[in-house]
């Protein structure tokens, strides 16, 4: 579509700088004197009604371009947001990064300071689950009637 734009403005401007050559009384011909042919006699609704299908016709055929960049401007308020929140989330996470170097220099601070006993730590022992006996086939189960 665009380049149909640029080849109407080039013939008009032939019709327009150069209206003594061919290509310039064509390009008149075409784009002048039949349209005040056509509208001389016309009345005025009709010429309102023209401009407003000529602009309908140009709005149609800049749509792609619209859309174009309707999406480019979503597309860069999208990419907007992201960068803000990844500013903000490494600014929040500056601030939980500086509060845990600082419990980490507090331990070590602790750590350097308060003496050392000479015996082993205990680790704790782990808790097991205590296991089920194993099912008695001879024993008696009320599960068995319900299902007879």
């Amino acid at each position: 579509m665009g380049l149909m734009f640029c080849l109407l403005i080039v013939a008009c401007l032939f019709a327009a700088f150069a209206p003594e050559t061919d290509i310039g009384k064509a390009c008149r011909r075409v784009l002048v004197d039949t349209p005040a042919r056509l509208l001389n006699g016309s009345p005025l609704k009709m010429l309102v009604a023209v401009i407003v299908l000529l602009g309908l016709v140009a709005f149609a055929a800049a749509m792609p371009e619209m859309i174009a960049i309707f999406g480019m401007t979503d597309l860069s308020i999208y990419l907007d947001v992201v960068a803000l929140s990844l500013i903000f989330g490494a600014a929040a996470g500056l601030k939980t990064a500086g509060l845990a170097l600082a419990r980490a220099a507090k331990r070590w601070r602790l750590a350097l300071t308060r003496p050392r006993s000479s015996r082993p730590r205990v680790r704790a022992r782990r808790i097991r689950k205590p296991r089920r006996p194993p099912p008695n086939e001879d024993a008696w189960s009320p599960g068995a009637w319900a299902i007879a």
